[in-house]
């Protein structure tokens, strides 16, 4: 674990301080303590662990040390952070330490071996050669047990992604952080997720840190077994905020404890009898913790703070410390090389924007294909330049607002570390994304330009055609950028990403001439990319264009006939640019100027955003008065923090887990059947891609695709009552087995399940889901309840019909009391990433459970639910399942890491996996006896659980192998002689399961979920908020710009007739996208919760969308009201206000009906926003205002009938057109010409014209309602079927 150490790093010795360091924020108008005069010093070599229970405060100490808080207008702190007796900033903490976060921030189409090459090679390619930087990598790789996943995908934990095991993604994430082996190392729950040997493997490696090289090792860690307890040589003890031990936990910290009539009891862990003692809310417990306080206030005020004389300055320590990156060169090719291989392998990036270049190339060829050079080619030229000027920016800019916030936070991780300069990583992504801008303009150029028939007649039209594709492109991806980094979250960024395309849009001149607009819009068109752009097309389209007139296209001027327009010129002359002297050449050196423009803008905003020390040098944020800095908790940071601004201890609820699970007595409940579950023979495969041999190595090496086996022969029986553990290696397969037991098995393409689990002899029936539960991993609570309204909702849905109300509510507070959640059942569940702020983790985790247990199932089955807690957490809720086991006969089945002996003794049976192999399964006993005979006898004064878990994970890869082999085949003997009778007894079990207590049906659940649902409408205004300021602004500019303001504001010329027409279509297409939005914004974040409800039997997949749609119609009816009356008064259009109004209360919940489509179809907020780019655009293509209906293909003229722009926009034209007359001015007919006509008088032309004619406006209303009652249909359709997939 030494290897690698720098002689500088030796020379120098680190003392790290804080000094009476206190903590708040601001909650309901009042500071809330999280920390309180926190004051500890440790120093070179020192192996620090932070520890107390959920919600102490431990990661926002952590964090405070390492100086990763960032600021806030709603916190305050006080304090200093000393590094060698100088108060440190963020620079120097950065250059002195690094951050194992809790998130493994990983970019997730990386395998595991190039994210350790990527990060060797940016952080030791100063100081190592590659040879040396392989070895070190490979050497951590075994050494953190990850040989078998070397070559797999880092994936995400929604398997959007599909890769690596949670256990394993996190030991990668710790692993990356060890390789450059700072001075100062701050790891937030770096065990957190993984199997006793695996955390063994990362604390050892942390300790030979900190033995060998001198390094300062700060964790912050729940539930360390007693061996890992025993390589700390410090502990800061946190319990709400207050400080109840800091010093040697070995020594002072047991003395201290009996002091406080805490003491150690014989054979128990040290660290969970610690928490177990400060963590209890009876009168004996806040006694404890008061003696502890007061004793550790004692020693605080006779410490001083004494550093070591002759110290280094901080700022030379940061200085011989700072990693610091390789050459630019070096830098700019491992970027590059990053970059690449995430571009190829993300199917929204290269894939989505190639797809949609060549898909709508050849939509739009198709649709304007053989322009002729006729009077009615003029309109469709025009709109087709109109179409290459909105086209390429709308395509570049819906993929890559998503990018930035997907990987800001592994930016974030790897800038902190000083991995590269964020001007290099600006440079790489642009040369890694430049083939990409050229190559997809480039496909759309030429299918556009060659199947439509533009002027071919002078090639460098054709040159000019796509060097405008591909400007406007880049600036597209760079707006994308922008608003993405912008964003707090890619709904953020969904929410936001049509402003600079709508305002920019407006100012282009395509809808409304720039010399018509009020004096003070005009400037913004020298601002407006998409106003040269069009500038420039139309130029570049009708500049010496031969233009002819078809027999009725003439003019009858009696002894003659003319042609009104014969050259393209002509055109260009009736509607010249703002200012005369701009041409093509001058349009393509402004948008190069406004790309380059663009692209910088994007840079600073994310330099601003990743760069914290940005953050305080612009504000003016050095300051040597920590008091004054604001300062806010980071993700995932113990929010409910402290029991007072004082610090007073009071005396709450009990909450014992080893007397009853506090007190609440869990009522003995056998009325139901008993069930006893069978898993025989199973077997899981999952297909994925290896190489072949000979086929060459590396990224490029040619492969297969083979069935990898997760779980294999598979076979076990669960009786009622019983309780068992399952354990195992990361990537064991304990998940899946879990699953497959609980019928969640998430199928994939090409996956198979083989062999039958049976409850009583029967395979799964439809009643499986009412009998049992299963509480995932990942805690998909709805964020906008709090802890006692999202209980009580489980409750009210899920526990019997007639139980009165008052009961229910008794049991849900008995649970509450029982979990430890009295504290925090008022506060919001709240989001990981802060964007709600709510409970904190281990407060979720422990609300996600109390929802499944309050019910009684027959069978439980949940994921690692002590996972992110501590040990007294854990143990009350491993004690509740226990009870429930008892008392109901349930069986309860769960996995589990790191499970403490008081744990191991609640469980009736364990179960050992490894490598996808059953290695045991039976009462811990009788694994103690067999582990023995196969040559694995128990040391004394070692815990079984770690013992067996160390003997599956020890050696090589080959070595666990071969060991699973054996132990598989020496169990399947044993089972053969041990258990004959329970064997024969299973295979004659026939029991079946009754019907489950009557629960509230279809409409009894519809009242809790309506309520629901109104609750976080309310509490979640910023969607709302941003919905109503859209429709607002649009209005209004929009009056501005067409209407200028009142009835008749338009006139009813010629050119009056055009704005009418664009501003219906604008008003049609802003209304439905942000309807449209503001559903993929919501449905898309509810939908774990969704999936969660749903597979727990809460309620149907139609209940939840009628409930929906009901809470949802007062928001859906006065936004569509309030921006169409809004609109038809600032514009003064002809139409009645009433059939305004009602186009735009059925278009928008018609969009609404889109918005579920799109959510139905996609995984998450990202894909469903890049899904909706080509919907939009082939509503937009079809609708009738870019292209003449009659003029398209015939092959896919039906297309229009699935555009819901096309019949809204047809009911705004039969409204705004239909029976209305208009004229020509003097102006306009001296345009025309002698004896030319004029075009438009009567209204009922333009719908003829338009191909709406045989469409009443009626008709168009009916068919957007049934459209839109279609949509919403096809999604419950879509989202039935996939739930349904999910209980297999």
């Amino acid at each position: 674990s030494g290897n690698g150490e720098m002689s500088s790093k030796l020379d120098l010795n680190i003392e790290l301080c804080c000094k009476d360091y206190s903590f708040a924020v601001m909650e309901k108008k009042e500071h809330k303590q999280i920390l309180k005069g926190l004051k500890f010093m440790c120093s070179r070599g020192d192996v620090v662990a932070f520890m107390g229970p959920s919600g102490c405060g431990k990661t926002t100490a952590l964090r405070a040390a390492a100086g990763r808080l960032t600021k806030s207008p709603n916190s305050i702190t006080d304090g200093q952070v000393l590094v060698n007796g100088e108060e440190a900033s963020y620079e120097h903490m950065k250059a002195l330490s690094g951050f194992i976060p809790q998130e493994d921030n990983l970019l997730a189409t990386m395998t595991v071996r190039e994210a350790f090459n990527f990060v060797a090679d940016l952080r030791l390619g100063a100081k190592l050669t590659k040879a040396e930087r392989q070895a070190k990598v490979k050497a951590m790789i075994e050494q953190l047990g990850l040989e078998k996943c070397t070559e797999t995908k880092i994936g995400t934990p929604d398997e959007s992604i599909r890769g690596c095991s949670g256990g394993e993604r996190r030991r990668v994430s710790v692993g990356v952080e060890l390789l450059s082996e700072p001075a100062i190392l701050f790891a937030d729950e770096p065990t957190s997720g993984l199997d006793t040997h695996s955390a063994a493997a990362v604390i050892d490696f942390l300790q030979g840190l900190a033995k060998n090289q001198g390094t300062l090792v700060i964790a912050s860690i729940h539930q360390p077994n007693g061996e890992i307890f025993k390589k700390f040589n410090k502990l800061l003890l946190l319990e709400s905020g207050n400080t109840m031990f800091f010093g040697d936990p070995h020594e002072e910290c047991p003395l201290r404890f009996d002091k406080c009539r805490a003491p150690v009891p014989p054979m128990t862990n040290p660290a969970d009898h610690y928490i177990f003692a400060i963590s209890q809310k009876d009168a004996a417990g806040v006694e404890v913790r008061k003696a502890l306080i007061q004793s550790q206030k004692d020693v605080n005020a006779g410490m001083r703070l004494s550093f070591t004389q002759g110290k280094t300055s901080l700022d030379d320590a940061a200085s011989s410390l700072a990693t610091e990156p390789p050459g630019v060169c070096m830098q700019l090719a491992v970027l590059m090389r990053r970059d690449f291989w995430n571009q190829v392998r993300s199917p929204f990036l290269v894939t989505m924007r190639l797809g949609m270049a060549i898909g709508m190339g050849l939509i739009i060829g198709a649709i304007y294909s053989g322009m002729q050079r006729n009077q009615a080619g003029v309109t469709d030229r025009y709109r087709l330049s109109l179409f290459g000027v909105f086209m390429p920016v709308f395509l570049a800019l819906l993929p890559t607002i998503q990018a930035f916030p997907q990987e800001r936070p592994t930016i974030q991780r790897e800038f902190n570390s000083n991995m590269y300069k964020l001007n290099t990583y600006a440079l790489a992504r642009f040369l890694v994304e430049f083939p990409v801008l050229l190559f997809c303009p480039l496909v759309f150029s030429v299918l556009v330009f060659y199947l439509t028939g533009m002027d071919t007649d002078y090639p460098e039209k054709f040159l000019y055609f796509f060097a405008f594709q591909t400007l406007l492109s880049g600036i597209g991806m760079c707006w994308g950028y922008t608003v993405g980094a912008f964003a707090a979250s890619a709904g953020d960024a969904a929410a936001m990403m049509m402003i600079p395309f709508v305002f920019d849009f407006i100012f282009s001149g395509a809808m409304a001439k720039i010399k018509d607009l009020p004096v003070f819009f005009r400037p913004f068109a020298f601002i407006s990319a998409m106003h040269y752009g069009m500038v420039g097309l139309t130029e570049n389209e009708f500049k010496d264009l031969r233009l002819d007139c078809d027999p009725d296209e003439l003019f009858d001027m009696g002894n003659y006939t003319i042609c009104p327009i014969t050259d393209g010129n002509q055109v260009l002359g009736m509607s010249p640019p703002y200012w005369e002297q701009v041409d093509r050449n001058f349009c393509v050196i402004a948008l190069v100027i406004y790309f380059l423009t663009y692209r910088l803008i994007a840079h600073v905003v994310i330099c601003f955003k990743i760069d914290t020390g940005l953050k305080h040098r612009l504000c003016g944020c050095f300051s040597s008065k920590p008091n004054v800095v604001a300062v806010a908790p980071a993700p995932d940071s113990d929010k409910e923090g402290g029991a007072g601004a004082d610090g007073e201890i009071t005396e709450e609820s009990p909450a014992s887990p080893t007397g009853g699970a506090g007190g609440v007595e869990m009522e003995e409940d056998l009325t139901g059947e008993q069930m006893q579950l069978v898993a025989r023979n199973v077997k899981f495969t999952v297909p994925i891609s290896v190489p072949v041999e000979g086929g060459g190595g590396g990224m490029f090496a040619k492969k297969e695709t083979k069935q990898k086996v997760l779980v294999n022969d598979f076979n076990c029986i669960m009786n009622p009552g019983e309780m068992v553990a399952i354990m195992g290696t990361s990537g064991s397969g304990k998940t899946t087995a879990l699953r497959i037991l609980a019928g969640r098995v998430k199928r994939t393409p090409g996956s198979e399940v083989q062999g039958e689990v049976l409850i009583n002899g029967k395979s799964f029936g439809p009643a499986w889901a009412d009998q049992s539960v299963f509480i995932p991993q990942n805690d998909s609570v709805l964020a906008t309840q709090t802890v006692r309204e999202a209980i009580m909702f489980s409750a009210k849905l899920r526990l019997p019909l007639a139980m009165p109300l008052s009961e229910k509510t008794e049991i849900v507070d008995k649970i509450i009391t029982t979990l430890g959640l009295d504290k925090c059942k008022d506060t919001l569940v709240g989001t990981d990433n802060e964007s709600i702020r709510g409970v904190s983790g281990g407060e979720r985790r422990r609300t996600s459970i109390a929802m499944e247990l309050l019910v009684k199932p027959r069978a439980i089955f949940a994921d690692e639910p002590t996972s992110g807690l501590d040990a007294n957490a854990a143990l009350t809720v491993l004690t509740i399942m226990r009870q429930v086991a008892d008392k109901t006969k349930a069986v309860v089945a769960l996995s589990i890491h790191q499970p403490s002996m008081k744990m191991l003794g609640l469980f009736t049976k364990v179960m050992f996996m490894s490598d996808g192999r059953m290695t045991f399964f039976g009462s811990l006993d009788n694994a103690i006896s067999f582990y023995s005979s196969a040559g694995y006898p128990l040391p004394e004064q070692t815990s079984p659980a770690d013992h067996i878990m160390s003997v599956l994970s020890g050696g090589s890869l080959e070595d666990r192998e071969k060991t699973a082999a054996a132990l598989e085949e020496a169990f399947t003997q044993y089972r053969k002689t041990s258990e004959p009778e329970q064997q024969s007894a299973i295979l004659t079990s026939e029991k079946s399961f009754g019907a489950p207590a009557q629960k509230p049906g279809f409409w009894g659940t519809m009242v809790p979920l309506m309520i629901r649902m109104n609750n976080n409408q309310n509490r979640n205004p910023g969607i709302l908020v941003v919905r109503v300021a859209s429709y607002t602004i649009y209005a209004v500019v929009f009056g501005i710009m067409f209407g200028f303001w009142g009835p008749e504001a338009m006139p009813r010329d010629q050119e009056g007739a055009e704005r009418r027409l664009m501003a219906c279509f604008m008003f049609v297409m802003l209304g439905i996208d942000a309807a449209n939005m503001s559903v993929v914004q919501t449905f898309c974040d509810e939908k774990p919760s969704f999936l969660r409800e749903y597979t727990s039997g809460f309620y149907s997949v139609p209940a939840y969308f009628l409930a929906r749609t009901l809470v949802e119609i007062p928001v859906n009816v006065i936004l569509p009201i309030w921006f169409g009356a809004l609109g038809w008064v600032v514009l003064g259009l002809n139409g009645s206000i009433i059939k305004f109004i009602l186009i735009q209360v059925v278009a928008q919940n018609a969009a609404v009906g889109n918005g579920f489509v799109l959510c139905a179809l996609a995984s998450n907020t990202e894909e469903a926003t890049n899904l909706e780019a080509p919907v939009s655009v082939l509503y937009v293509v079809f609708s009738g205002f870019f292209v003449n209906i009659k003029t398209i293909w015939v092959g896919i003229r039906w297309l229009q009938y699935a555009s819901l722009y096309r019949w809204a926009f047809a009911s705004m034209i039969w409204t705004e057109f239909g029976g209305n007359t208009f004229f020509c001015t003097q102006a306009d007919l001296d345009a025309l010409g002698p004896g030319v006509p004029c075009p438009l008088e009567n209204g009922d032309d333009k719908v003829k014209s338009m191909q709406f004619w045989d469409i009443s406006f009626e008709w168009c209303i009916i068919a957007t309602a049934i459209f839109g009652v279609f949509l919403r249909l096809l999604a419950l359709a879509i989202t039935w079927k996939d739930m349904r997939a999910q209980l297999s």
